[in-house]
């Protein structure tokens, strides 16, 4: 009864903030226009066109975005709910997961809130981007190399070799799965040569097809297309070091500080209801030396990293004038008073996170415990972590929504602490409650957004005879062009349009209509604006 009554309300909260946002309007979002592009083309014409923005595989977001199309028709709305359900699986499988290795469906329910609640997932649940497929088809596969751990499972070792194929052909990032779980069959006791073979065996098939896929796409690719090919990063060559060193340089910092901050929840359930029996002066030194640290590692990070959490808002807001660059450095949704309170919870949140960590760790040297011995699941989910990593600083682009799956399996790595005591979960409450307002309601207006950005789009379209090369209407409608081909980088010259959707006006232009919505973080009116270029001036 109470493990159906931790679903229900898992159930419930999610209903409840999509139901907040409403996610229906056929309008693109982020960089999905791009991959709506190549589900059309899939759907339409039987073929497989990636066209020139996307980096990664891609074919299985594109087959999952096709079979809603097939069902719903299509629209962006279609495509949105086609990662709303993957979000909601994904969820879900971290909920049982968590629930078989901790042997408690509260602390599965605290895991799968935190993950639902993080505003990078949130927001990129309400989309057609692949980041959240991604994590999904991931978790399953953590989860089923869990239970061939557990089982010796002949069929989760089946699912483990599907789901590897399907993650590397969503993204090259998947190619760390295979290998993980090959590297950890060579630590079985048992029929390790026989399931070690066979690991090797899966590890070497998908990267059969990983190169006859990424063969295909050479034929069939524009020149000049972004798509990242697996063999470009060469270990052997001195710039592939070069890149890997600069990189983990630069962004070390920045993932440790998201893992930790964005953890937090999770993290304040375990130092509330674990007896680490250190004595009272032992706390407060690892308190303090904790704090320190995080000031000392992480006063250069903020939230305003890119993509998805940007200058206290939730979701890229990509007007001409918002990736122009404005005069003061700051975005049209900058809050002072919003980043003069996240400054404690930043140095907060994400120092008790280093404290529970510090913890944990001297608990395990204190009691002389070897935390992998006889886990070979440990020992998988510490490889996947250091290849995800390492993907990460060989790649070129880097994202605030790349730490997604680095979140989830620190959420996984937690649930293995033991649970003594019982005690008041309204701490973590609140803390979910603020994650809940800036990721629901964040999402909530940055939908918004759009909606009035695509009100005015279609109000100039239904008011005056023009093109749609006439309107820049901010880079997601602009690229996606009523699903025709547009060159991306003309978005950033104003030269050629006559007429402009954005905030505030620009030389030559003259406001036309007004489209007012509330906002809610922050909490403010706003307004997006049409604006016509002037008569002597127009093209």
């Amino acid at each position: 009864m109470v493990k159906n009554n931790y679903l229900f309300f898992l159930l419930l909260i999610f209903v409840l903030c999509e139901l907040i946002v409403f996610p229906i309007g056929n309008f693109p979002l982020n960089d999905d226009w791009s991959y709506a592009k190549s589900v059309l083309a899939l759907v339409n014409d039987h073929k497989l066109d990636l066209g020139q923005w996307p980096a990664m595989t891609l074919l299985t977001h594109v087959i999952w975005g096709a079979v809603f199309t097939k069902v719903f028709g299509f629209s962006f709305f279609a495509l949105r709910l086609s990662t709303i359900i993957s979000s909601l699986i994904g969820i879900l499988i971290l909920n049982k997961l968590i629930c078989r290795i901790s042997g408690n469906q509260l602390t599965a329910f605290i895991a799968s809130l935190v993950l639902l609640l993080n505003p990078f997932y949130f927001n990129l649940t309400n989309t057609f981007m692949t980041d959240v497929n991604f994590n999904t088809l991931l978790l399953l596969a953590v989860y089923f190399v869990y239970d061939f751990f557990e089982t010796k499972s002949k069929l989760s070792f089946a699912l483990v070799f599907v789901l590897s194929i399907l993650l590397v052909l969503l993204r090259q990032y998947g190619i760390i799965l295979p290998l993980a779980f090959f590297i950890t069959c060579l630590f079985l006791k048992e029929k390790k040569m026989l399931w070690s073979l066979l690991a090797l065996m899966l590890a070497l098939i998908t990267i059969f097809i990983l190169k006859k896929y990424e063969n295909y796409l050479r034929s069939i690719l524009a020149p000049g297309a972004a798509y990242k090919f697996s063999g470009d990063m060469n270990p052997t060559q001195r710039v592939f070091w070069d890149i890997l060193f600069e990189n983990s340089g630069i962004r070390y910092s920045k993932i440790l500080f998201h893992l930790l901050f964005y953890s937090f929840p999770f993290t304040l359930f375990f130092i509330v209801r674990t007896d680490f029996q250190f004595s009272k002066k032992s706390f407060i030194a690892v308190f303090i030396l904790s704090f320190l640290a995080t000031y000392l590692l992480f006063r250069h990070d903020d939230f305003q990293m890119a993509n998805v959490f940007i200058h206290y808002s939730v979701g890229t807001e990509t007007f001409f004038e918002t990736l122009k660059g404005t005069d003061d450095g700051f975005s049209h949704t900058y809050s002072e008073t919003f980043e003069t309170l996240a400054l404690p919870l930043k140095y907060g949140f994400t120092g008790l996170s280093l404290s529970l960590m510090v913890l944990v760790i001297l608990t395990l040297v204190k009691q002389n415990l070897n935390p992998f011995k006889n886990k070979p699941e440990l020992v998988f989910l510490l490889l996947l972590v250091v290849g995800y990593v390492f993907m990460i600083c060989i790649t070129e682009s880097y994202f605030d929504r790349y730490h997604i799956p680095l979140i989830c399996l620190a959420l996984v790595f937690m649930a293995y602490i033991p649970i003594r005591k019982k005690t008041t979960i309204w701490p973590v409450t609140l803390s979910l409650l603020l994650f809940f307002y800036v990721s629901v309601f964040g999402t909530k207006d940055y939908f918004t957004l759009h909606q009035k950005s695509m009100e005015a789009y279609d109000f100039v379209k239904q008011n005056k005879n023009i093109t749609n090369e006439e309107i820049n209407p901010g880079f997601e409608l602009y690229n996606w062009n009523e699903g025709k081909q547009s060159w991306w980088w003309e978005f950033m010259e104003l030269t050629n349009f006559n007429y402009l959707i954005q905030y505030d006006s620009e030389p030559g232009f003259k406001l036309v209509k007004e489209f007012e919505y509330q906002r809610y973080f922050p909490l403010r009116k706003d307004k997006i604006n049409l604006y016509e270029r002037e008569e002597s001036l127009k093209r």
